[in-house]
């Protein structure tokens, strides 16, 4: 996730040349992760392919929002609102938190800042 997160940060910088090469670099890792999840299902370890499998979905999911967010960027076409989004984290934040822990409550109170600035804007 550390790769996509690098490029995401590289999209909102339009001087940046990297943009593509660190999508690339994302995108090798989904695929390698993918192949590991399938040797462990050959290999009859359904456990880790699990967890394998996991990883690809959330780090697909986190490209997906990411470029929808981004697409809220003046100038290009947006289908889906950022506040959105964001309200969609929270939501899940909060029901799959059992036990309340500082570093979730953190950001879930940065993210409803982070909202409520996008709501003010708008």
């Amino acid at each position: 996730m550390d790769r996509l997160e690098r490029a995401i940060f590289d999209s909102c910088d339009e001087d940046c040349k990297a943009t593509p090469s660190r999508y690339a670099i994302w995108g090798e890792d989904i695929r390698s992760l993918s192949i590991a999840a399938k040797e462990a299902m050959k290999n009859g370890n359904i456990e880790q392919a699990e967890k394998l499998m996991n990883q690809v979905i959330n780090s697909m999911g986190a490209f997906i929002d990411a470029q929808l967010i981004l697409s809220n960027l003046p100038g290009n076409i947006s289908f889906v609102k950022s506040k959105d989004i964001i309200k969609s984290y929270i939501t899940s934040l909060l029901e799959n938190n059992e036990a309340s822990d500082p570093e979730t409550d953190y950001l879930i109170d940065s993210m409803k800042e982070i909202m409520n600035s996008i709501e003010k804007s708008d």
